[in-house]
């Protein structure tokens, strides 16, 4: 083998070793880089994970405390409503005329209702507390009408009866038709039917 040979086969097989070792060298570093990638993937979707968790944790319990306060104050809601149907019923009868304390008890239990609501509104949606504001406007519209007309030396008779009339529509209409709209608010607000 001549001189010029062995330079050739030299020079080809530096250029052989060079190659295998930048081939190897290339696929060691491929595998090194897709795995870095592949744990910064799996760090990256056990943290969105975990805040996904976290974030369904606290919607699932402000929901729960939602329902809650929604039970609540529907149940004293009710309770009120009913105290003021017979509030206003019995202004309207000849036979049991109301006291003083009659107005008292039933605008106590209002007011009673109302604080719980100013206290946990933060969960109601504002059309459903614009309702209840006119809810308790009128139960303490009611109230004003029981104290005016329970003055001996008040309106005359003929205008008390206009003012209990007005009263007893407010309470067995208006109330009942709000409180099917605060009640069909609650409905949507819990998902027991679609928000349309």
């Amino acid at each position: 083998m001549n001189l010029w040979q062995q330079i050739i086969v030299s020079v080809l097989t530096s250029a052989a070793v060079a190659g295998a070792v930048v081939v190897a060298g290339g696929f060691l570093a491929q595998r090194i880089i897709d795995r870095w990638i592949t744990m910064s993937l799996e760090s990256y979707k056990a943290r969105l994970q975990q805040s996904g968790f976290e974030h369904q944790t606290r919607f699932t319990k402000l929901h729960e405390k939602r329902a809650e306060v929604m039970a609540e104050f529907y149940k004293r809601l009710l309770q009120t409503e009913r105290l003021f149907e017979s509030f206003t019923v019995r202004a309207r009868s000849k036979g049991n005329p109301l006291t003083r304390d009659d107005a008292e008890v039933s605008m106590q239990i209002a007011e009673e209702l109302w604080g719980f609501f100013q206290e946990n509104a933060i969960y109601f949606e504002s059309g459903t507390c614009d309702k209840v504001r006119k809810v308790y406007e009128m139960f303490n519209a009611v109230w004003a009408n029981a104290l005016l007309s329970s003055v001996e030396d008040g309106p005359p008779e003929q205008q008390k009866v206009g003012t209990w009339v007005r009263a007893w529509k407010s309470i067995h209409e208006e109330v009942p038709q709000l409180r099917q709209d605060i009640e069909s608010d609650f409905r949507k607000l819990l998902g027991s039917v679609s928000a349309d």
